[in-house]
């Protein structure tokens, strides 16, 4: 979103020369819609944000509250899970209405670190009451929160609540009550989302989105039966991956206008798996890490998938890499083909970045701030210029997708190996990306690959390069994980420190898919993790310690086909 420009504007009030009361507020300007314009053939409406005139792409994730017990959060916690945000490329958060009104601090954070938010009213998941004292109630914190919030440039949009609408005409809820009790129900929720709040908005923040509930296609949709009907207009949440337990690769047909919330469990890594398990509960079937699992079967769940697509693990531990590597893959493929989709999608916010105790959930960083596989994945599938190749109807789509206003002129390059890290083919074409948007630069047969080599055996490397500048770069491959053909890698490092972060130098004699780094003493993030690697070049990745970590001499590194029982060839 460019540069953060914050000002601080001072009023003063006087009489004569005697100053009566003065106030200081910092801010900064900006001008945010959300457009909904009626598509062509009349069947849907657009649904984007328009930041200073210009159509923007949201990227990012929903938020939580970062801890069971509020008290606990601190100022440096909020600023670590912000910052997280935007190192990962992000510039949306969604507020969940099933959490806070935040702090101050929260709202400043993403002020300063160029984070919009998509703001839920804490309605959730419930009917609520109509009477006249429960919604005058309501509409005095409306109007608190309304009012303390208008000035955080920050803020992008108002939103009714979460799930409401759609549990009440798609959960079954109105099974349970009579025709007189659905209507009284029904008058309630119209009144406290359709007027009362979009009125506090109106009055208190004027000119500001609201939106009635999230997912919603608005008030004015009638034909509820129509197939996909929510994939063209409003918001969407994608529950068929997960809940549904329907296969990721439903994440590239399955698009709606802006994708509000899917996401995927994983369990945190194995220290923060330490801090609440004895060595005998760490099994997924223990009862520990059951009641841990606040999602029904989520444990065994991620079991299925990960059977789905990836080989036995060699140990709980390699379990837990391998689990979080599977949930990095199917949620960062949503993210590429919603902005491949781009311009009839416009947003796709994951759920969630964060966590408010450690267990396995749908996070992307734990409850300690430590980033999952996902995190990583989100930071390479978020970034301002992005190579995405979809497989379709025998051929190779590759799509560049680009958030700079300003149209690229480069060389787009891709080369097949093979897992033994030999070149089977090389070919490049020059390519013009036109800014802000999804383009397909080129298409090739699967034909052209397949007479070289299995696709099990063969994958892809691709680079954008403008000038001297490698612009962006990205690894394929043609199948599932646990089909590939993978060599073990020996993997060689070295570490070197530079000032209060340090370097790591590795290198490989083979090709190395989802390379993970790890310390058992230092807490920190790493500027690259989970990352493939070719054989003849070095690789150099910056760890940045969280707190002070005189050495970094227990490095760990991890490969995928070294995590299987039965490893590569």
């Amino acid at each position: 979103l460019g540069e953060q420009n914050i000002y601080t504007f001072t009023g003063s009030l006087l009489t004569g020369n005697t100053l009566l009361d003065s106030r200081m507020v910092s801010t900064g300007l900006r001008d945010i819609k959300l457009i909904q314009k009626t598509d062509p053939d009349g069947k849907g409406e657009s649904f984007y944000f328009q930041l200073n005139g210009v159509p923007v792409f949201m990227k990012g994730a929903n938020y939580i509250p970062n801890d069971a017990f509020l008290p606990r959060v601190t100022n440096e916690r909020y600023e670590d899970v912000v910052k997280r945000a935007a190192d990962a490329n992000m510039n949306m958060l969604r507020v969940w209405g099933g959490g806070i009104y935040e702090n101050d601090v929260f709202y400043d954070l993403c002020d300063k670190y160029g984070i919009l938010l998509w703001h839920d009213f804490m309605f959730a998941c419930s009917m609520y009451p109509g009477d006249n004292e429960f919604l005058e109630n309501v509409r005095n914190e409306a109007v608190q929160n309304v009012m303390r919030l208008r000035n955080h440039p920050s803020i992008a949009l108002w939103c009714g609540n979460n799930e409401i609408e759609t549990a009440w005409r798609n959960w079954g809820w109105q099974n349970l009550y009579n025709e007189q009790q659905k209507k009284e129900i029904w008058k309630a929720y119209d009144t406290l989302f359709h007027k009362l709040l979009p009125s506090v908005v109106n009055e208190y923040a004027p000119g500001m989105p609201y939106w009635w509930s999230s997912p919603t296609q608005g008030l004015n949709v009638t034909d509820y039966n129509r197939p996909y009907r929510e994939l063209y207009s409003g918001d969407v949440h994608m529950w068929s991956v997960w809940h549904g337990k329907q296969p990721f690769s439903l994440y590239e047909k399955y698009i709606g206008r802006f994708m509000s919330e899917y996401g995927f469990q994983s369990f945190p890594e194995m220290k923060t798996i330490e801090s609440f398990t004895l060595p005998e509960d760490r099994d997924i079937t223990s009862e520990v890490l059951n009641w841990h699992q606040r999602s029904g079967p989520g444990n065994m769940l991620i079991k299925t998938y990960l059977d789905m697509y990836y080989k036995p693990a060699l140990n709980f531990e390699h379990f837990l890499y391998l689990n979080q590597v599977l949930q990095a893959e199917g949620v960062s493929l949503a993210m590429e083909a919603h902005r491949r989709a781009m311009p009839w999608c416009m947003g796709s916010l994951f759920w969630q970045i964060n966590d408010c105790w450690q267990a396995p959930s749908w996070s992307s960083t734990d409850y300690f701030g430590r980033w999952k596989a996902l995190h990583y994945y989100a930071r390479k599938a978020y970034k301002p210029l992005l190579i995405s190749p979809e497989v379709k109807n025998d051929s190779l789509f590759i799509y560049m997708v680009s958030d700079s206003l300003n149209d690229q002129h480069g060389v787009l390059r891709f080369a097949l190996y093979n897992f033994d890290g030999n070149l089977l083919l090389k070919r490049e074409k020059e390519a013009d990306i036109p800014g802000n948007t999804s383009t397909v630069v080129w298409v090739e047969p699967i034909q052209t690959f397949t007479q070289l080599g299995k696709l099990q055996d063969v994958f892809l490397y691709l680079e954008f390069v403008a000038g001297k500048t490698q612009e962006a770069e990205r690894y394929f491959y043609f199948d599932a994980p646990k089909n590939l053909n993978l060599a073990i890698p020996a993997i060689k490092y070295r570490v070197q420190k530079k000032g209060k972060v340090y370097e790591i130098t590795l290198s490989t004699d083979k090709p190395a898919r989802d390379v993970y780094l790890n310390s058992v003493s230092c807490d920190g993030w790493f500027d690259d993790n989970y990352f493939d690697m070719l054989p003849g070049r070095d690789y150099r990745i910056t760890f940045y310690p969280k707190n002070d970590c005189s050495r970094l001499d227990d490095l760990r590194v991890v490969s995928l086909a070294g995590s299987y029982v039965n490893q590569g060839k």
